[in-house]
């Protein structure tokens, strides 16, 4: 007994079941794949653009010659270098009378760090939501596996107990299988939200480090 005679039986619905659990868990084994290396390409991008950083006074050139790192810490320091000429440069008057320059870039920081975000929170809710649905999808094809069976042994009349087993715990494979898709589904979601919480905290420190080092040197106003 085991999926391969699932699928050698009649039992439409439940196959059906099957398939639709096996198509959740390739989709969330390919998210939890390109997850882990985005975010390993993030922390290794960002640590080496941190040791670039610390080691140069050229700010503008660190930036520049970081953008090859595909890490959010680069453009997140981009938008805080541009803030700046953004501010003063376009001589937008009207804008400088309504908010300060402090504030300006405490809302290009903001809005800097949640567009860098994006991209390592976008496919979370799959995850979540193949978590939350796989177990009653596979207990939904186990009902409906019982029923069928049931059904077919009240056709059948006296039948033994190994007869009566046999399909119900075909059936109750669709419940063990939607566990086995859900389990590692929240698994996955519980990981890379913590990951993304930990870089978004770096990407905050990081933003206040280099805003005050430029407070210090005299660049902001």
């Amino acid at each position: 007994m085991g999926i391969a005679k699932v699928f050698q039986s009649n039992d439409v619905i439940l196959m059906i079941t099957l398939l639709v659990l096996l198509i959740m868990s390739v989709i969330s084994w390919s998210i939890a794949l390109l997850k882990f290396l985005k975010f390993y390409s993030a922390n290794h991008g960002n640590k080496k653009f941190l040791s670039m950083f610390r080691e140069s006074s050229d700010l503008a050139g660190v930036v520049n010659k970081a953008k090859e790192l595909y890490a959010p810490m680069p453009d997140l320091a981009l938008t805080i270098l541009s803030a700046k000429e953004e501010y003063y440069g376009n001589n937008l008057i009207q804008l400088q009378k309504q908010v300060s320059f402090d504030e300006f870039l405490s809302r290009k920081i903001r809005k800097g760090i949640i567009k860098e975000m994006q991209p390592y929170d976008s496919w979370l809710t799959v995850l979540a939501s193949i978590g939350s649905m796989a177990p009653f999808i596979g207990l939904f094809g186990t009902v409906i596996g019982i029923y069928h069976a049931l059904i077919n042994i009240g056709t059948a009349g006296q039948v033994s107990i190994a007869e009566v087993a046999s399909p119900i715990g075909e059936a109750l494979i669709a419940t063990a299988f939607g566990l086995f898709v859900a389990v590692p589904a929240v698994m996955f979601y519980n990981i890379f939200v913590r990951k993304s919480k930990k870089l978004a905290i770096d990407l905050g420190h990081f933003a206040d480090d280099l805003r005050t080092q430029i407070e210090s040197e005299g660049k902001l106003k």
